[in-house]
């Protein structure tokens, strides 16, 4: 009797419980972004030199590439579809017109400034999120 009610409780509780694991790895993987983004945008004005994030769909991963004396230096690789993300890109957005490319490299310049616009959509199985990066206003918007 006591295993029955266990059974029924732990298949009841399952689905929440992966529910919440997907939602907690999409926020965390756009919040790296996030964070990874401003840390590239401060590197670029710290060091005066332009800054690259290089982000592909289908090989699901992301860096960020700097000049350092005159050699160009890989930063950052994030794996997302990797522990502890476990998530996907679903598309990217390029530019005002948001066309949907498979691969991009967003620039930033010695001032600071995103060379365009870039929309990453994210997913870990029915959650979803999105990271934006707004060139006109220097912002990165988390949703």
């Amino acid at each position: 009797m006591v295993l029955l009610i266990m059974g029924i409780l732990t298949a009841v509780a399952a689905p929440r419980l992966t529910s919440q694991l997907n939602q907690h790895s999409v926020g965390s993987i756009r919040s790296l972004i996030e964070t990874d983004l401003k840390a590239a945008q401060q590197e670029a004005l710290t060091t005066s030199s332009s800054v690259t994030f290089s982000i592909d769909r289908l090989r699901n991963l992301y860096s960020i590439t700097a000049r350092r004396g005159g050699t160009a230096t890989v930063l950052k690789t994030i794996r997302i579809g990797a522990d502890p993300w476990n998530s996907q890109i679903t598309s990217l957005l390029r530019g005002s017109t948001k066309q949907s490319v498979d691969t991009m490299t967003l620039t930033i310049n010695g001032a600071g400034v995103f060379a365009e616009n870039l929309v990453i959509n994210l997913a870990s199985g029915s959650a979803t999120g999105r990271t934006t990066v707004d060139a006109a206003t220097g912002r990165i918007l988390v949703e």
